[in-house]
């Protein structure tokens, strides 16, 4: 199926990478604040 314009296609094309980068982004920001969390975790761990 063919979009009706290259314009049309155009904008697809541009709302699906920012929906990837989105996602792409969102994920790193959860591995990395989980990251945090659990070093964080550990080192009150290690105090107590």
């Amino acid at each position: 199926m063919k979009p009706a314009s290259s314009e049309i296609a155009s904008l697809l094309f541009a709302l699906q990478a920012a929906l990837g980068a989105g996602f792409i982004g969102y994920f790193f920001g959860v591995a990395r604040t989980k990251k945090n969390l659990r070093k964080k975790m550990g080192s009150q761990n290690v105090v107590n």
